[in-house]
């Protein structure tokens, strides 16, 4: 973490595109893989929902950002805070919508529907 937040500090042209997703993208993903490791669901989720759409662009593939969203889904169950578990459900609903054969979304709807 301290080489991404020295990279983006040391480089002063606010144009340059990789520095902008260091700082803009990979370091909050960072810091919220941190918060999680650390069991601070709730900082991990208010990290990584911002960005929910923007994984791509550090390069990742459509597969890979989905297991980030994976990640944010499971961090947003693990939370304490309501919020975040209603938050999880609007996201389970919206995967179940672009993957109706999944067995994980209808696995976790249905432990969320549970809880909930």
């Amino acid at each position: 973490m301290d080489s991404i937040n020295n990279f983006v500090s040391d480089v002063k042209d606010e144009s340059n595109d990789i520095v902008n997703v260091y700082r803009d993208i990979a370091l909050p993903m960072c810091q919220a893989f941190q918060a999680y490791h650390h069991d601070d669901y709730g900082t991990a989720v208010d990290l990584l929902y911002p960005l929910r759409y923007q994984f791509v662009k550090i390069g990742c593939s459509h597969a890979q950002a989905d297991t980030f969203n994976v990640f944010l889904l499971h961090s947003a169950l693990k939370s304490s805070e309501r919020k975040h578990q209603l938050l999880a459900g609007s996201m389970l609903r919206e995967r179940k919508a672009q993957q109706e054969n999944n067995p994980m979304n209808e696995r976790l709807l249905a432990n969320i529907a549970a809880t909930l």
